[in-house]
């Protein structure tokens, strides 16, 4: 048994440890393989031919099309989106985003829109010395657009369906997950079951569906959330040990 099949059959043994009473919602671990068992569950799709224009950055350069998730696999992803046929995750290049690097020219500040307050300076400061994580782009697509595309990928992942106590997730408004506060009025055998498992959910390289698990701080909300993942499922710089989570609209990573 591999380490990934080791990580499922270790998540499986916990959720089986726990009581059945409790609510659940179901998430998607993905597992990446040479193999590519469904035609749009793919890694690095930059092969790919679309019938949209290709996502640029804000600098008119290409971005990499780092995967896609075919819904049909996905139910509880597809109940949410049921018009379309799967999701496409686009980023810019890391050669184009320079490691979050801002360089600003002379040209840069005569382009800009300041007056001459100190407060525009200042706040055109912090904005010149500020982290700049990549741009990203999500696409959904239709049955009739994929019927008009070549969706190629360089490889796959297999989709592997639990499920979970919606509990592990923590309160989606909160900052932090507390564990004495979330697990309140539980037993300390079934906490401790709880907390293992959670544990274990956030451990996945790529997981879809559920509620976000912060690695630092609450920077979101669970209405639009789609998916967070590590660089064991995609190929992409998140820092020191980063995630990024991926909304409808929108993604960022946090890392150490």
């Amino acid at each position: 048994m591999n380490e990934k099949s080791k990580k499922i059959a270790s998540i499986i043994q916990e959720i089986n440890k726990i009581d059945s009473s409790l609510k659940t919602t179901e998430i998607y671990n993905l597992e990446t393989t040479d193999e590519i068992s469904s035609k749009y569950n793919i890694l690095n799709g930059n092969e790919s031919k679309l019938p949209i224009e290709w996502p640029k950055t804000s600098f008119g350069k290409d971005m990499d099309f780092l995967f896609m998730l075919d819904l049909n696999t996905m139910p509880e992803l597809k109940n949410q989106y049921a018009k379309y046929e799967a999701i496409a995750f686009f980023i810019e290049k890391d050669e184009d985003w320079n490691c979050g690097d801002r360089e600003i020219s002379e040209d840069d500040y005569e382009t800009e829109d300041f007056d001459e307050d100190e407060e525009d300076f200042d706040e055109y400061d912090e904005y010149d010395s500020g982290f700049e994580q990549q741009q990203t782009q999500i696409i959904f697509f239709t049955k009739e657009e994929l019927e008009k595309s070549t969706i190629k990928g360089k490889s796959g992942f297999n989709v592997v369906s639990f499920k979970v106590p919606e509990i592990i997730f923590g309160n989606p408004n909160a900052e932090y997950f507390d564990s004495e506060k979330e697990f309140k009025g539980i037993s300390e055998p079934l906490k401790t079951k709880l907390d293992e498992l959670r544990k274990k959910v956030y451990g996945l390289n790529a997981r879809v569906g559920g509620n976000p698990q912060w690695l630092q701080y609450n920077e979101g909300g669970a209405n639009s959330f789609i998916m967070q993942f590590d660089e064991g499922f995609a190929d992409v710089n998140l820092g020191d040990c980063g995630l990024m989570y991926v909304y409808s609209d929108d993604a960022f990573w946090q890392c150490h």
